[in-house]
């Protein structure tokens, strides 16, 4: 039997299912697995928390706690200690990381296979240059490093994490994200909610400044009055100027986040399914994970800001385009005109990058000798 330990960076929000949240899903449902330990951190106290059975009593949550986010790249003794209480000797032991964090793991001789799974630019995941965060870059940087030269197989969600990867000496895996493509098909609706008063573009998920371009949004909502900009999601960090504005624009439609059962009904109402990104280096790291899910709803796609998804630019499909609102509505314009007529592939698309098989790729290759 196999013991599974999954670092995470910490409880996400309940309404967002991230790759590692479907890594785990995935790793619970494995015949042979006995055991999944998913490691957490918090930014209370400074003890470990108790293992709490979750889901399918396969998993238990394991959870270090501290008064400061940075001091869990220092202080790592007490939280390895805690986690290694749970290893099982009679069972081969995985270790899998989706954040890099604990590597002091790395030199416990009980793991069978230790991997890396890449998914975020988490160097430039602070937003500021405060000598805290300069400190926490740092540490995170140091982190992945070590993780990577330890790590017997290593994947990356994009072609910008695969090449950091391989900075280190060490070749990643190009898994990029997916869609459960089952959940979409059975969720979708022939949604008549747009009654045919107009085009709607939309996009679904977190709404960040520093990964949206809230101000070609704004542009656009003024380019093209008659158009309809849906935005839902839970909006991260302070509300900018520049996003009040737009949300004050009269064919802006904001909404809170949604229930991810809700997902395709809402993208059922959309006409283009938009990723409107800054260029900027963090973003130059990221697979959206909204990407198949457009395409598993039949949404033709139109995006800025994400090189990643460059090799996906093709009629009927995707459309790629400078972070220029003139170029973008000229692209929404195009996709636009595509209709249902390239439905067939985008739906084939999506059902190629479904995570189950996404993952079962992955878990070939870790048993792999």
């Amino acid at each position: 039997m196999n013991t599974h330990f999954v670092i995470t960076p910490g409880k996400n929000n309940e309404n967002i299912f991230y790759r590692r949240d479907r890594l785990v899903q995935f790793i619970q449902n494995l015949e042979n697995t006995s055991k999944v330990i998913i490691v957490s951190t918090k930014e209370i106290g400074f003890k470990i928390g108790e293992l709490n059975i979750i889901d399918n009593k396969k998993s238990f949550l394991l959870t270090a706690t501290y008064p400061k986010n940075i001091l869990k790249y220092i202080f790592q003794k007490k939280a390895v200690r805690g986690i290694l209480d749970h290893y099982e000797k009679n069972s081969r032991n995985y270790l899998w990381y989706t954040y890099p964090i604990y590597d002091s793991l790395l030199n416990a001789t009980m793991w069978d296979k230790v991997i890396y799974d890449c998914s975020d630019f988490w160097v430039e995941s602070e937003k500021s240059n405060t000598g805290l965060d300069c400190l926490k870059r740092h540490l995170i940087k140091k982190t992945q490093e070590n993780i990577i030269s330890g790590a017997d197989i290593c994947f990356a969600s994009s072609l910008k994490l695969k090449k950091i990867i391989k900075k280190h000496q060490k070749e990643a895996i190009l898994i990029e994200n997916g869609v459960n493509y089952k959940f979409f098909q059975k969720k979708l609706v022939n949604s008549e909610l747009n009654n045919n008063k107009g085009v709607t573009l939309g996009f679904i998920g977190g709404l960040k400044s520093w990964k949206l371009n809230y101000n070609l949004l704004l542009v656009i909502s003024k380019l093209r009055p008659d158009w309809k900009i849906s935005l839902i999601g839970k909006i991260y960090g302070e509300e900018i100027d520049t996003y009040k504005s737009l949300l004050s624009q009269p064919n802006v439609i904001k909404m809170d986040e949604v229930d991810v059962s809700e997902v395709p009904r809402y993208l059922s109402e959309f006409d283009l399914g938009i990723l409107p990104y800054l260029d900027n280096e963090y973003n130059k790291g990221v697979f959206p994970l909204k990407f198949f899910e457009y395409l598993a709803a039949g949404l033709p796609v139109v995006g800025c800001g994400l090189p990643s998804t460059l090799h996906y630019c093709e009629e009927g499909i995707y459309e790629h385009t400078e972070n220029d609102a003139v170029r973008f509505v000229e692209a929404c314009e195009r996709a636009l005109a595509w209709g249902d007529h390239y439905k067939d592939q985008r739906l084939a698309l999506a059902k190629e990058a479904d995570w189950e098989k996404k993952f079962q790729t992955m878990w070939d290759l870790v048993r792999a000798d």
